[in-house]
């Protein structure tokens, strides 16, 4: 009974936790997801993030997909760690 019950709130748990940012990095290239925004918020998130990554100098090209909600970024090979990219979709989220 007990390991019933254990499994059973491990999988309440899952259900109702925060669900972690999907990513992906290549040597060139990097997918990173971004949260479910407003129609208002979207064009202010897209501009936040093309100023975060230009600050960046490898970077060559980002680009925001909204039906996805993936931000692709292109930079020079093997240019940047993932939690470096992570942290400018994570602020321009923030403002």
């Amino acid at each position: 009974m007990k390991k019933e019950v254990t499994a059973l709130f491990g999988s309440l748990r899952k259900l109702f936790s925060e669900r972690s940012r999907r990513s992906w990095l290549g040597r060139t290239r990097a997918h990173i997801e971004f949260r479910e925004l407003a129609p208002s918020e979207l064009q202010s998130f897209v501009r936040q993030t093309e100023l975060g990554f230009k600050a960046l100098s490898r970077v060559q090209w980002v680009e925001c997909n909204p039906h996805s909600r993936r931000v692709i970024v292109s930079f020079e090979e093997d240019a940047y760690a993932l939690p470096e990219l992570v942290s400018v979709v994570e602020e321009a989220e923030r403002i």
